[in-house]
């Protein structure tokens, strides 16, 4: 409304609360199925929707309009994360009718609310940054089709090539040993059907242990990262389940149990003393985080700094390293383990979709080389790298390449291979053998017969 002469008007707003979308206080509960519903409130002569809301637990809140009151066909969707402390939205009035939904997610919630019309408004930040620009948090990109472009925990887009380092599908009812090692006790049991892997513990004190037999190789200035699609049925008596990136010393993961609920964890000397529960995780998921029995996709991003932990890629929690480091080993196995207590002689189980780990980046790093003569148990490497090929630059009658991937010495954990040169003496070209395979250990060759051996590696 316009007032005062032509040569002083002024715009004088007639903002109006919403009482029917405003509460003071508001118990999300079982008793409301945890969703607070406002009335439908005209938008005439109203230019925007202001919404502000304060929430003891994550909750998502809707903005919908509707031109007849019934039918509310545009409906804006907000996520509200307790870690995230200011949260006001302005939306523009399109329709005639307004309401606001909170739904907390089957978390009891209290929450205020507060939503203002405005017939004047910008729908822009309530205030710039302290350099006068405009306030932009990138969380993620998303398309046209609602596809994600995420980032990650070094501030990269995910645009990079991701290469699976180990696991493999749960195809056909046999475990497959060639790439995982399935460890079980008592009357526990580890099966495979329909693409789905079930391990079960079905006594007291049974446990059933999987892990994938390759090591995933971690290469310093990329991330690498755990992702499975996991199942937890609900569990009776006493129960752990634990599933990431871990073996017996070192590694990341997620556990549920009957007394904590979720936690996460950082192995380190086969130590667990680095264990999160579920009220004091960091993310914006929230502190608390309740697990329930459908399939949901879990994530460990980790560097040699730090260790990141998501679910259905929303971000529950960040490890960071201080003094110490959060493991000692960052090349490890995929794991999944189950373990009912002393008394529990139920069947418990925890069911994988699917369990891989990958790194953001390209599979191979730039090689370097190493020219040998007789050697016996050089070691080459300490710790994980590629062996790409060898190449013999002086001719012998006979003699042997043995390649071991081992920590240093005579300690060998895995021949590689014991190749045979046969009679090179009227070879004009050398041979050249191409092996292009990882190590985990270390690598550690002898050479017999070879007065040159140039071997070629990461």
């Amino acid at each position: 409304m316009l007032t005062g002469g032509l040569g002083s008007q002024a715009i004088v707003q007639d903002v109006r609360t919403s009482t029917a979308n405003s509460t003071v206080t508001c118990v999300l509960n079982a008793a409301n199925a945890y969703t607070f519903t406002g009335s439908g409130v005209s938008t005439l002569g109203v230019n925007a929707i202001q919404v502000s809301l304060k929430s003891t637990q994550n909750c998502s809140m809707r903005v919908q309009q509707s031109n007849d009151n019934v039918n509310w066909d545009q409906d804006d969707s907000f996520n509200y994360y307790t870690s995230i402390n200011n949260f006001g939205i302005t939306t523009q009035a399109i329709g005639a009718y307004a309401r606001i939904i909170v739904n907390s997610a089957s978390i009891t919630a209290t929450v205020r609310l507060g939503t203002v019309l405005c017939p004047v408004v910008e729908a822009l930040p309530r205030a710039l940054s302290s350099e006068g620009n405009l306030k932009v948090g990138v969380y993620e990109i998303e398309d046209a089709e609602g596809d994600v472009v995420g980032i990650s925990s070094t501030g990269e887009l995910r645009t990079s090539t991701h290469v699976r380092l180990a696991g493999a599908s749960f195809q056909g009812s046999v475990v497959d040993t060639n790439f995982w090692t399935p460890t079980v006790t008592v009357t526990a049991t580890i099966t495979q059907t329909g693409g789905v892997l079930t391990l079960q513990a079905g006594g007291n004190n049974s446990s059933a242990l999987i892990n994938s037999v390759r090591r995933a190789r971690y290469v310093g200035g990329c991330n690498n990262y755990y992702r499975g699609a996991v199942r937890l049925p609900a569990i009776t008596g006493t129960c752990k389940r634990q599933w990431g990136a871990f073996e017996a010393t070192d590694g990341f993961y997620f556990q549920h149990d009957e007394t904590l609920g979720l936690s996460i964890v950082c192995r380190k000397t086969s130590s667990d003393a680095n264990i999160i529960s579920s009220g004091a995780f960091n993310g914006r998921l929230g502190a608390t985080y309740v697990t329930d029995s459908n399939i949901h996709m879990y994530e460990i991003h980790w560097s040699n700094f730090s260790t990141l932990f998501y679910i259905d890629g929303v971000f529950l929690h960040k490890f960071s390293a201080t003094t110490a480091t959060l493991t000692d080993l960052l090349t490890v196995q995929i794991g999944a383990y189950i373990l009912n207590g002393g008394s529990t002689a139920n069947a418990n189980q925890l069911i994988l979709r699917s369990s891989t780990i990958n790194r953001i980046g390209l599979a191979v790093t730039v090689s370097l080389y190493k020219n040998l003569g007789v050697v016996s148990n050089q070691v080459l490497k300490y710790g994980a790298g590629f062996l790409n090929r060898f190449i013999i630059g002086s001719p012998v009658n006979s003699g042997t390449v043995t390649v071991l991937d081992a920590n240093g010495g005579t300690n060998a954990t895995v021949t590689i291979g014991t190749f045979a040169m046969g009679n090179q003496v009227n070879s004009i070209v050398q041979p050249t053998m191409e092996i292009g395979c990882e190590f985990y250990y270390g690598l550690v060759v002898t050479t017999v017969g070879h007065t040159s051996t140039t071997f070629i590696y990461e």
